[in-house]
C-alpha cells in the first residue's frame, strides 16, 4: 500500500485477511504459470480482489502504468467494432466493480472520501473509454459503475456528469451492484437453524439494502439517467437468500429502477461457488 508504512499497515491488514500475496494462497500454476482454476475455487474470490497483484492492476488503470490504460481503450475499441448495431448487447459496462486502488496511503485516503474516486479517478477513465467507442457505436450506451466497495457502498457517488456525456444522457444508465448477507456471511447459501443469526442479517440488510439503493436512486436522479442494479442475489434457495432477493427487488422497485439478477452457478464457476 506504501512503501514508507507498509511495516505498520500489512501485519494489520492481513488481520483481516486483505493484502495477501497471490504466492501465499495454496495454489498450483499450469505451464503458463497461471493458477489453476481447481486451487483457486479452494477460496473466496473476493479475497483475491485484495492481493496486491489485483490491486496492483486496478491501479494500473487509473495511473496508465505500463501504459496500461491506453491499451484498455484501445481493448474497447477492439470490443466496440465487433459488437456494434448488435441488437443483443444492450449496453458496455466499462470496468466490473472497480476497487479504490492508490499509489501510496495519502492516495488510499483520499479515495475514501466521498465521491473522490468516482471524481478523480473513474471519470476520467471511463470518459476516454466512452469517447473511444462511441466514434464507431454511436448508438451504444454505457452502463458505468462506482466502485461497490467504500466509500460509494456508503455514500453518494461522485461523478458529476455521465462520463463522456452531460446530464439526462440518453446514452448512459447508472449501474450498480448490491451484497450483503452472501459476502458477509454463510447463511445465504447454507441452510443454517440459527435463528438469532438469522434475525440478525434479515434486519441488518434490509436497513443495508434499503438506505443503499434510496442512495442509489438520488445519484441515478442527480444525473437524470436510469438505474440498474445489474448484480444482486448470487446465493441458493435458503430462506435468507429469499428475503435479501426480495428486499433488493422491492427496494428497488421503489427507486423505479431495473435489476436483474447475479445466478449462483453450480458448475463450478468462480464467481459464485469460489
Amino acid at each position: 500500500m506504501d512503501k514508507k508504512f507498509d511495516f505498520l499497515l500489512e501485519p494489520v491488514v492481513k488481520k483481516f485477511g486483505m493484502c495477501k500475496s497471490m504466492k501465499d494462497y495454496d495454489l498450483r500454476y499450469d505451464e503458463d504459470g497461471n493458477p489453476l482454476i481447481k486451487d483457486c475455487q479452494k477460496y473466496n474470490f473476493a479475497a483475491i480482489y485484495t492481493s496486491p497483484e489485483a490491486l496492483t492492476i486496478q491501479r494500473a488503470f487509473y495511473y496508465n502504468d505500463l501504459g496500461l490504460k491506453d491499451k484498455f481503450v484501445s481493448f474497447w475499441k477492439v470490443m466496440a467494432t465487433r459488437f456494434a448495431n448488435n441488437k443483443y448487447v444492450v449496453a458496455y459496462d466499462p470496468l466490473n466493480e472497480p476497487a479504490p486502488a492508490a499509489k501510496d496511503l495519502a492516495g488510499f485516503v483520499a479515495n475514501m472520501w466521498p465521491g473522490n474516486l468516482d471524481s478523480s479517478k473513474l471519470a476520467p477513465l471511463y470518459t476516454d473509454i466512452n469517447k473511444a467507442y462511441s466514434k464507431i457505436d454511436e448508438g451504444s450506451i454505457m452502463a458505468f459503475e462506482p466502485t461497490p466497495l467504500p466509500p460509494d457502498a456508503l455514500f453518494n457517488m461522485g461523478f458529476k456528469t455521465p462520463p463522456g456525456g452531460e446530464v439526462n444522457s440518453a446514452h448512459h444508465i447508472m449501474n450498480e451492484h448490491t451484497y450483503c448477507c452472501g459476502p458477509l456471511t454463510s447463511i445465504c447459501n447454507v441452510p443454517s437453524t440459527n435463528s438469532l443469526e438469522i434475525g440478525f442479517w434479515k434486519t441488518f440488510c434490509n436497513y443495508f439494502i434499503e438506505y443503499k439503493l434510496m442512495r442509489m436512486g438520488q445519484d441515478a436522479a442527480k444525473l437524470k439517467i436510469p438505474l440498474l442494479v445489474s448484480e444482486f442475489g448470487a446465493c441458493t434457495d435458503v430462506d435468507p437468500c429469499v428475503t435479501e432477493i426480495t428486499q433488493v427487488t422491492e427496494n428497488t422497485d421503489a427507486v423505479l429502477g431495473s435489476w436483474a439478477y447475479w445466478q449462483f452457478k453450480t458448475f463450478h464457476d468462480l464467481t459464485t461457488t469460489a
